[in-house]
């Protein structure tokens, strides 16, 4: 029996190779806020607003270099359970977040 493979709605034009795939990447190098669904490649010390929490959503960022990267929560929103900012310090580390609609959570 042939297997059905179930993609998230936010995967626009499914996975594989070849383009045209849905993964929205952009480069930042100043303050910004970020935007559901979509990929960050970040280079220098920044000061990321996050959106609100919506259920079924998700945003990577990935540092390419040293600097410290700062994630500001929207509001009374929570990142792993806190209300407050959260770091990412280590050289070329990256994190995917994920909301529930409630919080978001690092995976």
């Amino acid at each position: 029996m042939p297997k059905t493979m179930i993609l998230p709605e936010w995967i626009e034009g499914g996975v594989g190779g070849g383009g045209g795939g849905g993964l929205l990447v952009e480069s930042q190098s100043i303050n910004f806020t970020a935007v559901h669904d979509r990929t960050y490649l970040t280079t220098g010390a920044l000061l990321i607003q996050l959106p609100p929490t919506t259920n079924n959503t998700s945003i990577t960022i990935k540092k390419k270099d040293d600097q410290i990267v700062t994630l500001l929560p929207h509001g009374l929103d929570k990142i792993e359970g806190v209300n407050a900012n959260y770091q990412l310090t280590s050289i070329r580390e990256s994190a995917t977040l994920v909301s529930d609609g409630t919080d978001w959570f690092r995976i």
